[in-house]
């Protein structure tokens, strides 16, 4: 926690200092040059975010996880933070996260460390079953596991009965039974 206030606090210092260097240059024209990068940048997030809300849709549209289009979503969303903080490394930082070979490096650095942490909490867990964790790989048994003691499950067969359930309907008061007439 005192690194992250450390290092705010040292982003802070050095965007007011970045910030009086343009001034000595630019004089006036230094904030309004902050208010149109600031709209450059609410326009560039606005661009890429609507792209990859479709790519994020399509995906779900074709059944399957969309882990490229979320983390992509996750990183405008950043830029756009970064974009909404008066100052120039700020918006420099997040115009960089806005171009797309960059951003394609950066989620894969994304994906890649959240599928080496899902692998490593899953092998601590012990063998078990080839399964897909969540779009992000695959995590395989291992070869030696004792299969009649990991099993995925046993043969037996569960039989469930349904019942549909109408959510919009009005619920009615439970009544005693009415005694039948004779």
């Amino acid at each position: 926690m005192a690194v992250l206030i450390f290092g705010f606090i040292a982003l802070v210092v050095a965007e007011i200092y970045v910030f009086a260097q343009v001034a000595s240059v630019l004089h006036w024209a230094t904030l309004l040059l902050v208010i149109i990068m600031g709209a450059a940048g609410a326009w560039i997030v606005k661009r890429e975010g609507t792209q990859t809300a479709r790519r994020v849709a399509d995906g779900f549209r074709a059944g399957r996880v969309p882990t490229e289009a979320v983390v992509d979503g996750f990183l405008v969303a950043a830029a756009g933070a970064l974009f909404l903080m008066p100052g120039f490394i700020t918006d420099v930082a997040a115009l960089t996260i806005t171009i797309a070979p960059v951003r394609t490096l950066a989620r894969n650095r994304v994906i890649g460390a959240v599928q080496r942490r899902v692998t490593a909490k899953v092998a601590q867990s012990g063998p078990g079953p080839t399964f897909r964790v969540g779009g992000f790989g695959v995590y395989e048994r291992p070869a030696d596991a004792d299969l009649r003691t990991h099993a995925p499950h046993d043969n037996d067969v569960i039989d469930l009965d349904a019942e549909e359930v109408f959510i919009d309907l009005p619920v009615a008061e439970i009544e005693p039974p009415r005694e039948s007439p004779k």
